[in-house]
């Protein structure tokens, strides 16, 4: 679980959060497509707007996340960012597309 927050860290530092903020029409799209091919009953739809959205994650799956990460360190080639610097990343990419 901890590998997608991961990857969302590296495409941010790759420039995709920049890109999908000048394309703001594409979340519409995604949320679209999400609702009727992927839909997750636990997902609050029509919530998911610029403003709304949460990348970082609190209490009981802030721990299990830590936890996983840490059992995964060894699929790193290189040395991944620790925990903490990637919860801090997560917190930035939240604020910049929520623009906070």
């Amino acid at each position: 679980m901890s590998r997608h927050y991961y990857d969302v860290l590296m495409l941010d530092q790759a420039g995709v959060t920049a890109e999908a903020l000048a394309r703001i029409e594409l979340l519409e799209q995604v949320v679209h497509n999400k609702s009727l091919m992927f839909a997750d009953k636990s997902a609050s739809y029509d919530t998911a707007v610029l403003g709304t959205l949460r990348l970082s994650p609190d209490g009981a799956v802030l721990e299990k996340l830590d936890r996983d990460y840490s059992a995964m360190a060894d699929m790193f080639m290189a040395a991944p960012p620790k925990f903490d610097a990637l919860m801090k990343g997560l917190a930035a990419i939240e604020a910049a597309i929520n623009g906070r």
